[in-house]
C-alpha cells in the first residue's frame, strides 16, 4: 500500500496541474482576472511549480524551495483578497 502513494500523488499533481490553468483561463476569459489578482497569479505560480515539478523531479526540490516562500506570501494575499470580496 506504502509503494501506491507516490504514484497516487502524481497521479493526483498530473491532473491538477491542467486545472489551475483551466481555471486561471476561465478567470482570463470572464475577465475576472484583475478583480481577484493574487488568486490569479497564485493559480498561475503554482501550477507552474507542480509542472515544473513532473517535467525535472531531480531540481523541483531546489525550486520547492525557493518557490515555497513567495507562495506563502501570496497565499496570504489572496486571502486577504478574497475575504475582502466576502
Amino acid at each position: 500500500m506504502a509503494s501506491s502513494l507516490p504514484a497516487l500523488l502524481t497521479t493526483l499533481t498530473k491532473l491538477s496541474v491542467p486545472v489551475y490553468f483551466v481555471l486561471a483561463g476561465a478567470l482570463f476569459y470572464r475577465n475576472l482576472w484583475r478583480q481577484y489578482l493574487f488568486f490569479w497569479i497564485v493559480l498561475m505560480a503554482e501550477g507552474s511549480v507542480l509542472g515544473f515539478g513532473l517535467f525535472a523531479p531531480k531540481l523541483y526540490q531546489n525550486i520547492y524551495q525557493i518557490a515555497q516562500p513567495v507562495l506563502i506570501i501570496l497565499y496570504v494575499m489572496m486571502v486577504i483578497e478574497v475575504f475582502g470580496k466576502v
